[in-house]
């Protein structure tokens, strides 16, 4: 593949530029604690997910809950108001 700007071999696809500058941290453990009254035990587990400035340009468009609502109004008008202007 070669830029058709720049005419560079060195080209990356946004999927493969997004995942190599993505890194995920995953953590686990127990916290032990007591106050006098008795003991208690608590396991928690945390992920983190960092991203590079580049990551963040080549990342797929956030998709929200407007665009959600006007594909779906689009859907419904296109179903109804399609079909009866091919009639």
């Amino acid at each position: 593949m070669q830029c058709p700007k720049c005419e560079s071999n060195d080209v990356l696809l946004c999927s493969v530029a997004y995942e190599q500058g993505k890194s995920v941290t995953e953590s686990k453990g127990t916290s032990e604690g007591g106050d006098g009254s008795g003991r208690f035990t608590a396991d928690h587990e945390s992920t983190h997910t960092t991203l590079t400035e580049f990551a963040k340009r080549a990342a797929a468009p956030e998709l929200t809950t407007n665009a959600l609502w006007y594909s779906l109004i689009g859907a419904v008008v296109a179903f109804f108001i399609v079909p009866s202007v091919w009639a």
